[in-house]
């Protein structure tokens, strides 16, 4: 067999998704060359004067606004953080004068999105983040945040982590610590470049896990953001029935499922009460019969568990989605499917 033949059967073309996923590094790099040309990329005067800021979005879209939402609550800033479908419920009552809107759509064409531009006054100020410069929600915003993720063929990959960096950016920016959040940040591009490198090998540990079992994930605070969107990645790429929560919601009911062959990921974000509170309900989940796995850091796992790692140095966020997107490779793979690919949905959703 010749080299090149060789060559073509270890390596196969990529499906557009695991491109997409492999395309991340550069998405990310292009972002923060935009941030950092930029002595802001929120507008900070509109922000602190409005009399409510609106923060919403639909799906993975919405979930990565947390932070911003949170960043705003610290700085004494009346905010609301609710999707765009309940929002639509509530126009126009919860946009009052004086109102800024937050919308982000990877889109800007979403069905929901456009109803609600479509029925605001113009004096509403409006912030979108998008990542298409020509679509509605750019057109409409008096201020435009752009991902600058490229083009994506399926499942939110480049634009989720583009739009987790926007709001670790924007969080800096309200707590006056920009600089601190870019330095930490620079390194990006580079961490996920490296954990790609070895992106076979991360599917492979995901294998055998949730082998005919319900999957749930849980997590607290900003980890619970991580998922609930694990939870929509693992649906639409891997059409696996995940159900995502925050820990502590697990504890008033739900837990009742751990009776049932079940298998758990929780998301932790580092050594303090919530990483307390995860270990314990690991080691309560463990004795009940249920499969665990642990993501992110490692300080306080269990033993016994299998442990998911990918960078101490990257946010949070972004190595809890490098995990949750290897995880839809494992379970895709495993039913025979193409991971990403659309069956029923399509990329942008137009229909309420």
């Amino acid at each position: 067999m010749s080299v090149n033949n060789q060559s073509d059967t270890d390596n196969p073309p990529l499906t557009p998704f695991r491109q997409n996923v492999q395309d991340q590094p550069e998405a990310i790099e292009r972002f923060l060359g935009y941030a950092s040309s930029k002595n802001s990329i929120a507008p900070l005067p509109e922000l602190f004067s409005a009399s409510r800021v609106i923060i919403s979005g639909m799906g993975s879209s919405h979930f990565t606004t947390y932070p911003i939402y949170t960043a705003l609550i610290k700085a004494g800033v009346s905010v609301w953080w609710v999707d765009s479908s309940q929002l639509l419920t509530l126009l126009p009552e919860i946009i009052t004068p004086g109102t800024m809107l937050w919308l982000t759509s990877q889109s800007g064409e979403s069905g929901e999105t456009l109803q609600i531009i479509d029925r605001i006054s113009k004096e509403i100020y409006v912030v979108g983040v998008t990542n298409n410069v020509r679509s509605a929600l750019a057109n409409r915003a008096n201020t435009l945040i752009e991902l600058n993720s490229g083009d994506e063929a399926t499942v939110s990959t480049k634009s989720y982590l583009n739009s987790v960096l926007v709001a670790r950016i924007v969080a800096g920016e309200i707590s006056k610590n920009r600089l601190t959040v870019m330095s930490k940040l620079e390194r990006t591009g580079d961490e996920v470049r490296r954990y790609l490198d070895n992106h076979d090998r991360s599917i492979q540990e995901f294998s055998k896990f949730g082998v005919d079992r319900t999957i749930q994930l849980l997590g607290r605070g900003d980890a619970a953001i991580s998922a609930s969107a694990a939870a929509l990645i693992l649906k639409e790429a891997a059409k696996v029935p995940a159900e995502g929560m925050s820990a502590g919601v697990f504890r008033h009911g739900p837990i009742e499922i751990s009776s049932q062959p079940t298998s758990v990921a929780i998301f932790n974000h580092g050594r303090d009460l919530d990483a307390d509170l995860n270990q314990d309900l690991a080691n309560e989940l463990i004795s009940n019969g249920v499969e665990v796995a642990w993501i992110g850091n490692q300080d306080s796992a269990p033993s016994g568990i299998l442990n998911i790692k990918t960078s101490d140095s990257l946010e949070p966020l972004i190595s809890d989605a490098l995990a949750f997107q290897t995880m839809s490779f494992a379970f895709a793979k495993r039913k025979g499917l193409e991971a990403g690919k659309f069956l029923v949905a399509k990329k942008i959703t137009q229909k309420l």
